[in-house]
């Protein structure tokens, strides 16, 4: 079943370095996919609703200036297929954001993902899921990681997924595109 995220997608410099990142935990296998989609910070979740809508209601929240981005450290989401991500420090200018886009979702989406409410919610840009095999390999592979990195958040989109496809997307004010 498809399902959609709404994402923030950072500057073009951070999108790179991340992207790099992992490509290279794939490279020494420890993926169990290749990386896809955009670097990105996801702000909800959710099945469906009133997609035809979502250009003007992107446009809304992006009227706000680009948000500068700490990821400071490396976490992970336990499982059989944990999930490696780079964590990212809350600031008021992304809280703010993300309780518009949760506000915005909640009116327009339904089967909203819980997990990206407001108080559940762990910003984060993921590296990529790692089988319990690799986990240990892929976090020393990560040890060198100079950390924090800084970044800025630059443009919201919404993806469908899977496979990801880009659906509709707008710049924060500041960096149009």
């Amino acid at each position: 079943m498809k399902h959609h995220v709404l994402e923030a997608h950072f500057d073009d410099e951070t999108a790179h370095r991340l992207d790099g990142l992992r490509q290279s935990l794939y490279e020494q296998g420890l993926m169990g996919r290749a990386p896809y989609g955009q670097p990105h910070i996801s702000l909800a979740s959710f099945a469906a609703g009133d997609l035809p809508g979502w250009q003007g209601r992107l446009d809304e929240l992006a009227e706000r200036p680009a948000i500068a981005v700490t990821l400071s450290y490396l976490g992970l989401f336990p499982g059989r297929n944990a999930v490696l991500y780079l964590g990212v420090t809350p600031t008021a200018e992304l809280g703010d954001l993300h309780a518009a886009a949760h506000r915005v979702v909640a009116a327009n989406a339904v089967d909203l993902l819980e997990l990206y409410g407001p108080d559940r919610i762990v910003f984060h840009a993921t590296l990529g899921s790692v089988g319990d095999r690799g986990l240990g390999r892929a976090v020393e592979s990560l040890n060198t990681l100079e950390l924090p990195l800084s970044g800025r958040l630059q443009r919201l989109a919404l993806v469908e997924y899977s496979p990801a496809r880009l659906l509709v997307e707008s710049s924060l004010e500041g960096s149009r595109l």
